[in-house]
């Protein structure tokens, strides 16, 4: 009797052991569901606020690719005319006495969600393909920033150039008319406003003639990984 009752505490116990193991393995179950749902959840934001910035992108990119050679034509157009043989030295002072000098400086890309994934290393949660094209399009907009950067702050040196001797009309002009603004353009000396007029539209020339290129690579590379995610949220 007695090995009869050890016998069945052994069973108890055996059977004991096996539903706390049972226990623990579906406790275990169900925190690895909840991680995998959660990481779940975070990866699609993500992708979600990525997503966003690109479409925020394309849309700049393609205003902004739009008004550059709409630009890049009218400084085309000013350049055949006054290079032509119809054209005056007094009309090369107009021209540059009342032209706008100015254009919109390129301001930058929507980065925030992927750059701040990247510094805190939730970008690790994304799939490799995805991840290495968004790194891939992150290096082209350093470039292409450097660059617009680069030379926008050559176009500027021409303006200040130019405006030092020969100052436009804008809205934040300290003179705008009158006397004294005649007597600023007064005696000027011609060949220097024409080399310093050929110094600013040559820069500008090839500032625009840069954005063009520069915004076109990296809207096709945008568009691309942008692409990409829309093929792989489509099967989630």
């Amino acid at each position: 009797m007695e090995n009869s009752k050890s016998a069945r505490y052994f069973k108890y116990a055996i059977g004991e052991i096996i539903l706390v193991v049972i226990g623990i393995l579906i406790a275990l179950q169900i925190n690895n569901w909840n991680e995998k749902r959660k990481l779940s959840a975070e990866r699609k934001q993500l992708i979600t606020s990525i997503k966003e910035d690109l479409s925020a992108d394309v849309l700049m990119l393609s205003n902004l690719l739009e008004e550059t050679i709409k630009d890049q034509n009218t400084l085309k157009q000013q350049s055949d005319y006054i290079s032509s043989v119809s054209f005056t030295m007094d009309s090369l002072v107009n021209f540059t006495n009342k032209a706008s000098q100015f254009y919109n400086p390129f301001e930058g890309f929507n980065n925030n969600a992927y750059n701040s994934a990247k510094s805190s290393g939730n970008i690790e949660i994304i799939n490799n393909k995805l991840k290495n094209n968004l790194f891939e399009l992150s290096v082209l907009q350093e470039k292409v920033q450097s660059t617009l950067n680069k030379y926008s702050d050559i176009y500027v040196d021409h303006i200040m150039n130019l405006n030092e001797r020969y100052p436009f009309i804008l809205d934040f002009s300290f003179i705008k008319s009158g006397e004294i603004r005649e007597l600023m353009w007064s005696d000027i000396d011609k060949k220097d406003l024409a080399l310093r007029l050929n110094g600013w539209g040559t820069s500008k020339g090839n500032l625009y003639r840069l954005m063009t290129r520069e915004l076109k690579a990296v809207l096709e590379k945008t568009k691309a990984v942008l692409m990409l995610i829309e093929n792989e949220t489509s099967h989630d």
